[in-house]
């Protein structure tokens, strides 16, 4: 052998293991069928796709045998019959089974090679594309579950009463639902790839649209936008809704689209319309009555007074004690009239909220009160209370109500103590007013807090029984609950909590 065809040789041999690595990284192995010879050759590659051992060698029923019985083994054969009868060329993709038993898709291309109008040999490849077939089904699932989820999608955003769409960050309308559109009697052409604020429904004055589109810029900038708006909707008819500019975002945390949302609420404007207007109507209705009820209360308290002072030696004792009575009656009267005028208001005075510093709102209600407490000889203790958000007026009628209603029944056995304290919860401040008084059987714990409902109704004890309903509305207004902690001559504890955040 001369120097250069051993070099050849070596030289093939070398780009024969690079094809069969090349091969085997893709996974392809190369088979031939001799018909001259009836014998079949597989390379290791093929060898290891159908799962035998290097130096297995295939008859060509073996071979046929390797294919899945059914569609993949039909069509081989068919394909295989084509190429030797008529020389077509084949590239299909079929299942086999392994020697394990394993299913296997792969990828069969074949060649015939014909020589005087005669098949000689088939020759081709085999590749294993099982992980691409894999990959085809996830991706087939996937589209699946996306068409599903799509579908739903679309019913959900054509079915809801709600009008609903979507926007680019630049106001263009991308996207309109049905009862959107059906509202104002609409067709999808005429407002899809339009300025939102240039569609029909916003059409209704210059200031609405500058509006949008503020609230539009605003949103694009990743604002969540809500207002209450007066919209078109068909034959010029107007409604108002509530709006909502939501702000979609990306992976880089940037706006990509808008969704722009409408809720009808018509019914609820033109009832909080009437209320407002029906409060106002019984504010001033209440004003008037409470003048009109007064002025019989300070005539009668008035003349009885000058017919006591007329008549001063003339009236016997039981007399006297009739004409006291009766302007006590008065006065007690009159006093009822302002408290149920103020606890008429209460919620007018409600609006504003501000910071309150507890310590300094109990220390000016004390002082208020030192009279009261100095001559029952009451120890107020108070703790070192947090500064909260509310209105200011109602919290001080709260706390002084409180206090007074303390004051009224501490002990008369024992040296009377009132307490003011606070803890906090995770959403709200508990106060907690105790006394060491009679205390409140528990039969009454609901009771009390009712308007004009009077444990105790003797003639000399103050009280109408509109306090503790005051407190009550006080911390409704403050979305909190007032609760009292009691029983009979074991003192009492009212507790009623603020909620911290008073807006949410």
């Amino acid at each position: 052998m001369t120097r250069d065809l051993a070099a050849e040789i070596e030289r093939l041999q070398k780009l024969n293991t690079l094809f069969e690595e090349s091969n085997t990284a893709a996974k392809i192995g190369v088979w031939e069928v001799d018909l001259m010879q009836k014998s079949i050759f597989w390379s290791a590659t093929t060898k290891r796709i159908h799962g035998v051992s290097e130096d297995y060698i295939p008859t060509l029923h073996e071979a046929f045998a390797f294919f899945k019985e059914g569609e993949s083994q039909k069509a081989m054969q068919y394909h295989f019959d084509q190429a030797i009868k008529f020389g077509k060329s084949y590239d299909i993709e079929v299942q086999i089974l392994k020697k394990d038993g394993s299913e296997l898709w792969t990828r069969a291309k074949g060649t015939p090679e014909f020589k005087n109008d005669t098949c000689i040999r088939i020759f081709g490849t085999f590749q294993d594309i099982q992980e691409q077939k894999e990959k085809e089904a996830a991706l087939l699932t996937s589209q699946k579950e996306l068409l599903e989820i799509a579908g739903k999608f679309k019913g959900i955003f054509q079915s809801t009463f709600q009008f609903i769409g979507f926007l680019t960050p630049d106001g263009i309308l991308t996207e309109a639902n049905d009862s959107a559109l059906a509202f104002a009697g609409l067709q999808p052409e005429e407002v899809i790839g339009k300025k939102f604020w240039d569609c029909y429904w916003w059409t209704i004055s210059k200031k609405t649209q500058e509006q949008l589109k503020t609230s539009i810029e605003k949103a694009a900038k990743g604002e969540f936008i809500q207002y209450e708006v007066e919209i078109l909707g068909a034959n010029g008819a107007t409604t108002t809704i509530l709006f909502n500019l939501k702000p979609l975002f990306n992976e880089q945390n940037e706006v990509f689209s808008i969704i722009p949302e409408g809720r009808l609420i018509q019914d609820i404007v033109d009832t909080r319309k009437e209320l407002i207007s029906k409060n106002q109507e019984l504010s001033q209705f209440t004003t008037i009555v409470s003048h009109d009820l007064k002025e019989p209360l300070r005539m009668v308290s008035q003349f009885m007074s000058k017919l006591n002072q007329k008549y001063t030696g003339l009236l016997d004792e039981k007399a006297k004690q009739y004409i006291f009575y009766a302007v006590d009656g008065a006065k007690r009267m009159s006093k009822m009239i302002d408290e149920l005028l103020s606890y008429s208001k209460i919620a007018e005075t409600q609006k504003e909220i501000t910071l309150i510093h507890t310590n300094a709102l109990i220390h000016d209600i004390l002082d208020s009160l030192h009279q009261k407490i100095t001559e029952k000889s009451i120890q107020v203790k108070t703790e070192n209370l947090p500064d909260i958000y509310g209105n200011e007026t109602g919290i001080k009628i709260l706390f002084t109500n409180m206090l007074n209603n303390a004051i009224k029944y501490t002990s008369s056995v024992q040296e009377p103590i009132i307490r003011v304290s606070c803890e906090t919860e995770p959403a709200a401040w508990k106060f907690c007013i105790a006394d060491n008084g009679e205390g409140i059987d528990p039969d009454y714990h609901q009771r009390i807090f009712q308007l004009f409902y009077r444990i105790n109704k003797r003639v000399n004890e103050e009280g109408s029984g509109v306090g503790l309903a005051t407190c009550k509305k006080i911390v409704d207004l403050h979305k909190g609950n007032i609760w009292v902690d009691s029983a009979a001559q074991k003192g009492s504890q009212f507790y009623f909590t603020i909620k911290k955040n008073i807006h949410a």
